[in-house]
Order: structure tokens, then sequence, then C-alpha cells
């Protein structure tokens, strides 16, 4: 029997686990409390514990606990002499944002507090892991929902507006929903659901060589109308930059004219037109260090 103190540098993922698993072809039975002041050397990760215990060529890490993307980490796992392993970690009221970071995205993508669980099973060479969680009121960038639906709805505008594509919109939301699977090296998204004030989308995505497409639509809900207005969308998730949107904006302007019924004649709503058409030519022509004319709507008429 040895016992002791053993201080060890930085530990790589598996590497170490699996290292003293090969203890047990030496007749090694082991058990080690761990802890650390420092997951890793990211900002990503804080103070950790855990223990492990090696008995007849099994290795399992119980009683983790770890500071993790500003949040807490709780789990286990547990690697079996024939190579197969399995584990389990839960993460409770994490920074999204940081996540993001850690997995290789871009951080600016989405942000809020991350609850979520990943699972993993499988041979140490060839496993496959899932992950599902929520994430409470956040965001996420590349366009602005809320200000695409009152020009759709209110302005009826038959071309996409180029100001929801602002290099600082958002689209805030209350609860994002979703589940995922990486196999090698192929990432499935299984389903994302998220829903904001007046509206509910649905998507699904997968790996590409470029980054993560996403595909779907979102609905939005319209006062006194007897069905949602339907929104497709799809985006591009890169590993670096903000999501790439892409909107079919003419099938949900068709839909919002067949589902309201023709926009009323008003001396108001034509000036709306007029000037939602002058600002989409304006946005068009790509002259940012030149501010659209302002002019006053208000007070416009027709001619006598």
């Amino acid at each position: 029997t040895l016992r002791g103190t053993l201080a060890l540098g930085r530990l790589h993922n598996l590497q170490l686990l699996v290292f003293i698993r090969e203890l047990s072809e030496f007749g090694f039975d082991l058990n080690l409390a761990l802890s650390s002041d420092k997951l890793d050397d990211s900002a990503q990760g804080g103070a950790m514990r855990g223990t492990l215990n090696l008995t007849q060529g099994t290795l399992q890490l119980a009683d983790f606990a770890a500071d993790l993307w500003g949040g807490k980490a709780a789990g286990a796992a547990a690697i079996r002499p024939d190579g197969s392993w399995s584990g389990e970690i839960n993460v409770r009221a994490a920074d999204a944002s940081k996540a993001l970071r850690a997995l290789g995205m871009d951080g600016r993508s989405a942000g809020g507090l991350l609850d979520a669980k990943l699972s993993t099973d499988g041979h140490l060479s060839n496993f496959t892991q899932t992950i599902e969680g929520t994430i409470r009121d956040g965001h996420i960038a590349g366009f602005s929902l809320d200000q695409a639906r009152d020009i759709l709805i209110d302005e009826r505008s038959e071309e996409v507006p180029a100001e929801i594509f602002a290099a600082d919109a958002l689209t805030a939301f209350r609860n994002l929903r979703f589940s995922a699977e990486r196999r090698a090296n192929e990432f499935t998204l299984t389903s994302l659901e998220l829903d904001g004030e007046r509206w509910k989308g649905s998507f699904s995505g997968k790996s590409t060589p470029e980054g993560i497409a996403l595909d779907g639509a979102f609905l939005l809900e319209v006062e006194g109308a007897s069905k949602p207005i339907r929104l497709p969308a799809s985006a591009l998730c890169r590993p670096q930059g903000l999501p790439e949107w892409k909107l079919s904006w003419a099938e949900a302007a068709a839909e919002a004219e067949a589902t309201l019924g023709p926009q009323p004649y008003s001396l108001s709503g034509i000036a709306k037109r007029i000037r939602r058409s002058f600002k989409n030519f304006w946005d068009g022509l790509g002259w940012p260090d030149f501010k659209m004319p302002e002019f006053s709507w208000d007070d416009w008429k027709l001619p006598d």
C-alpha cells in the first residue's frame, strides 16, 4: 500500500485517464483524490475536485465538480478494461458565450444562462457524444427578428430590409432548447427550439466544411390573425464571425398578404411604403459613410 500526495502538471483530457488505467496491467489498484485551483489554462475553467478509483482494470471518475464557463459542473465517468467508456457532465448557470468559445465557435454568436447535460458512450477510439440543454434570457446575433417582424407586418415590405442585418443586430429570446450529437468528426443539431416575444422558432442543423449550417423557420404571431406568419430562415455559423442569416422574405411577405389581407390604403400607409422603398434602395447602394436623407412624412399629403 502506498499513500501520499502527488503533484501533477497540466492534465490533457483523456490521456491521464488512459495512462492510469494501463497501470492495472501491472496489478495496481489506485485511489486518488483530485483537486486543482484551475481546470485548464484558459479563462473558461476554475477550481475542480474529484476522485479517481482504479479497480481490476476499471477506472472511475466520481464526485467530479468544477467551476466551468462561469457556472458549475458536476459529473462522473468510467473507462472499462475493454476500452469502452461512458460519462456524464451536468452544467448549471454557465455563460453560453464562454461555452461557445470553448467549443471552437465565436462567442459573440449567442449569449444567456446555459444549463446542459453532456453524455458520452462508446469506445475510446470511436465514441458518441450527445448534449442537450437550455439557454435562458439570451440572444442570438446576426439579425433583428423583432425589427424584421414589424417591417414585414406593418410596412408589408416586399424586399428584405438591410437594416435588420446591422453589425450590432441581436434577437432576444426567452428560452432556447437544443439537442445535438457528435460522432467522429460529424456534428448534428437534431433540434433547436426557441421563443421570444410574439414569435417562436424551430431549426435543425449539421456540420459542413464551412461551419454549422442551420435550417428552419420562425413563426410570427399577429394579433387578430387566424395563424402565425411563417418566415423560413437559414444560417451558417462559422468558427469565426457572426452567424450569416438568410431569410425567405418574399415567401413570408406573400403569406402575410394572404393571411392578413391587403393593407388598407391610407395616406400614412402610402407614405410608409414610399419611405420603405426609398430606404431599401438607399441601403442597397452600400454607402456606409453617407446617411440617408430624412424627409418629413408626417405632413405629407396629396396635392390639391
